[in-house]
């Protein structure tokens, strides 16, 4: 089982106790959504990274493709979950949130973020502030 797979049965133990264990094969079932779930993010990352914009250094090219991979599977994974779960997960990612371990959405950096942590990274490397 891929790791989407792991995010889905952790999920239907939440909301769906017991009912895992009335498959009859859950490990070969978990495993070919959490494959179909691979293959929608591979299909969407490349339509949110969008084209290569001119200008473009490799670092900022290398944090645009990884944030796009992240939006994708962050919402493919959550497309899954409703559509497996409808409003029980929902109710469950409300419940989450109170916690203080949930972990935060994922946004696009803005502009001054990225030019930060280029800087930062040139700091870094020895190369000085960006020019």
């Amino acid at each position: 089982m891929n790791e989407y797979a792991r995010i889905i049965e952790e999920t239907w133990r939440r909301v769906r106790p017991g009912e895992i264990e009335q498959m009859s094969d859950p490990e070969a079932y978990l495993t070919r959504l959490g494959e179909d779930v691979e293959e929608e993010i591979t299909e969407r990352w490349p339509r949110l990274a969008g084209p290569d914009p001119e200008q473009e250094t490799h670092l900022e090219k290398v944090a645009r493709l990884n944030w796009a991979r992240q939006q994708a599977a962050s919402q493919v994974v959550r497309e899954k979950l409703e559509e497996l779960f409808g409003s029980a997960v929902e109710e469950d990612w409300e419940s989450e949130e109170d916690e203080p371990e949930a972990e935060e959405k994922l946004t696009a950096p803005s502009s001054s973020q990225m030019e930060d942590s280029r800087d930062w990274l040139a700091r870094e490397l020895g190369m000085g502030p960006r020019a």
